[in-house]
């Protein structure tokens, strides 16, 4: 979480130095900047099964943190958007026995603002959307290692792979659904806040992987399904009309 904590902050700060005023982004249409923080839920039930029958293993926990970096344009009631989402989640102790998910996704979607001609200067946007996009998942399980000599480890390569996290991961192609809602700052025309919540399910089931991409036999399937919600902040970018 640290470190896509770290990578959004970054993100930001390349945002905020486009806003600057020296900085000029050339668009015919608004442009929007966003970011934001939430939450998204998956409960896969067959990899779930099977660690749920190692007891030396941590169950997965079905909610995860999320963060969110994105461009949606708007071309008159239409609202185009382009999103990349970061997620994690933790069960257990760090430091003895735990599982971890990291997820990575990218979405396209497309929606219509349905205020566009009933909100008083446009300060609110009310969009649903739907598109298509990717998600890849990463689970990390850790024994407990607090019993093991340290020396043995330094000792024994047959130790060394018996301390090992077993990394599984699995990549679905997805569909996307949901609603975003906006609100324009009165102050600052430049800067909005916002809502989005919906709906993320993959178009079949996956197996699960070892080492990235290696098959295994009689290995768990799951099938994405996954709710969201996420709170926003919003940089809106006009082409500026240089005197």
């Amino acid at each position: 979480m640290k470190k896509l904590l770290l990578l959004l902050l970054t993100l930001i700060s390349i945002s905020s130095f486009s806003q600057n005023e020296d900085s000029v982004i050339s668009s015919p249409d608004n442009t929007h900047i966003y970011y934001g923080i939430g939450a998204a839920g998956q409960n896969f039930a067959g990899i779930g099964s099977r660690i749920a029958l190692r007891p030396e293993y941590e169950a997965l926990r079905k909610t995860e943190a999320s963060l969110s970096i994105g461009l949606t344009r708007e071309i008159n009631s239409l609202m185009v958007d382009y999103n990349l989402s970061f997620g994690s989640s933790l069960s257990g102790d760090r430091e003895r026995k735990s599982s971890s998910i990291i997820s990575f996704g990218y979405s396209f979607t497309l929606g219509v603002n349905l205020c566009r001609n009933y909100s008083p200067r446009h300060r609110i946007k009310l969009w649903p959307f739907a598109g298509i996009g990717i998600q890849t998942f990463k689970v990390a399980l850790n024994k407990d290692l607090a019993a093991v000599p340290f020396d043995s480890v330094l000792q024994s390569t047959n130790w060394q792979q018996r301390t090992a996290p077993l990394r599984f991961s699995n990549t679905f192609f997805t569909y996307k659904t949901g609603v975003a809602i906006d609100f324009v700052s009165k102050h600052n025309k430049r800067s909005a806040y916002g809502l989005r919540a919906g709906y993320i399910g993959s178009f079949k089931s996956k197996d699960w992987r070892i080492n990235e991409e290696q098959v295994l036999a009689n290995a768990p399937t799951d099938k994405l399904s996954r709710w969201f919600a996420t709170l926003q902040v919003t940089g809106i970018f006009k082409k500026r009309n240089k005197s």
